[in-house]
């Protein structure tokens, strides 16, 4: 699709582990629910193929917050609803969960690197527990 100078494409999730500049030039990459299907290992290398090689001038990336597991469970109980593990990823295929903290400190290490701005915000807030959200950046 294309709007004026901005350009966008769509692409499967793995294209984020090939080094190609063929998207080169996209306005923005979004990267919803992805990072935590990768091995952490693999991120480095996603990091730069999305921040060096696209270099988009928008990246968006959400990732589950760990510490927000627990409360899903609370949220599903009072709803009457099946909850699991608490312990457990919210699904089988996620390589890892991060915390708050860890998110953060992955979008510093990133946007010193690539010299790139940050906006940390969370989503899906609950009013009684404010600071237990799912994270997002861009």
């Amino acid at each position: 699709l294309r709007r004026g100078s901005c350009v966008a494409g769509m692409v499967e999730w793995c294209a984020a582990l090939r080094r190609s500049s063929e998207l080169r030039g996209l306005g923005a990459v979004s990267l919803v629910a992805v990072v935590e299907h990768l091995p952490e290992a693999d991120l480095g290398l996603m990091a730069e193929n999305i921040f060096e090689v696209l270099a988009p001038e928008v990246v968006v990336v959400s990732t589950p917050n760990v510490d927000f597991n627990q409360q899903i469970q609370h949220m599903a109980a009072a709803k009457g609803r099946p909850t699991t593990d608490p312990s457990k990823f919210r699904d089988d295929d996620h390589k890892f969960e991060w915390s708050r903290d860890r998110f953060q400190e992955w979008v510093q290490s990133v946007q010193d690197r690539y010299a790139y701005d940050a906006v940390i915000h969370g989503v899906g807030q609950d009013p009684e527990h404010p600071e237990l959200t799912d994270e997002i950046g861009y």
